[in-house]
């Protein structure tokens, strides 16, 4: 198993947004966090990727306990992600989002960068040529040298996903990649999540539509105030009368 939360609970003060969440993730899978709003979803992923530290339970990722590490440190370990707000440097330019994720697999240090040595610069040039290749990979290349925030909405999400990729993750949380996008926009986006995939990277996603998630993902885990309620293939969930009930209704069938 690469990402397990066991008995994992987050309360703030007399709320308990996350009430003994137990779920794992397989390595190579893409599995989908659904469930109405305030059901826990987000909350979920910031203790994932250490934002929150849980007041219960643990989290293992590749077997090692890493309940409570520091965001930058969770970083390293092989988790990313995307958030529900984009949250790109909008003055700097569409290939300079994507070295900022690379950063935490950066190998020369301050003086190295402020002498320009042949090491930084090697690494300098080898990161560029993999960020362009990031950037091939979403069609954003021809406009590496934008300002991120001349992109539309779409792009905007790619190149957020892009960056969330940079840091080489064995495993990328998308919060909600296809809020804001059209219905082409979205048909890509299935093509991308497991394209990515492809790449050696697992994948958990986080998203209200629902043609989306059960088209892309291999299994589903069920949230509902804060709770697990079901988890299974997109056919079992689907068909499952307790999310029915709580989420998804007879009209989304």
């Amino acid at each position: 198993m690469l990402l397990e939360t066991m008995g994992v609970t987050m309360r703030f003060g007399g709320l308990t947004a996350v009430n003994d969440v137990t779920l794992g993730i397989e390595k190579g899978s893409i599995c989908g966090l659904i469930g109405p709003n305030g059901a826990g979803k987000t909350t979920l992923f910031n203790i994932l990727s250490g934002v929150y530290k849980p007041t219960g339970g643990k989290i293992l990722f590749e077997g090692e306990d890493i309940t409570g590490l520091l965001p930058f440190k969770v970083n390293i370990k092989g988790i990313s992600r995307t958030y529900q707000t984009i949250h790109l440097f909008g003055n700097m330019t569409v290939l300079e989002n994507v070295l900022i994720g690379m950063h935490p697999r950066m190998k020369t240090g301050f003086w190295q960068a402020c002498f320009r040595t042949q090491k930084q610069r090697d690494e300098e040039k080898e990161s560029i040529a993999r960020a362009e290749d990031l950037l091939d990979f979403v069609n954003l290349r021809e406009k590496k040298d934008q300002i991120s925030s001349s992109l539309s909405y779409g792009e905007q999400r790619l190149l957020e996903i892009v960056r969330a990729m940079a840091s080489s993750p064995k495993i990328i949380l998308l919060d909600e990649p296809a809020a804001g996008m059209n219905s082409r926009e979205k048909m890509d986006l299935n093509d991308t999540i497991k394209k990515i995939r492809d790449r050696s990277m697992t994948v958990l996603l986080v998203d209200h539509d629902m043609g989306l998630v059960m088209k892309a993902t291999d299994y589903i885990f069920v949230l509902s105030f804060g709770k697990k309620i079901a988890e299974g293939s997109p056919s079992e969930v689907k068909n499952n009368p307790d999310v029915i009930a709580a989420y998804l209704g007879d009209d989304d069938l």
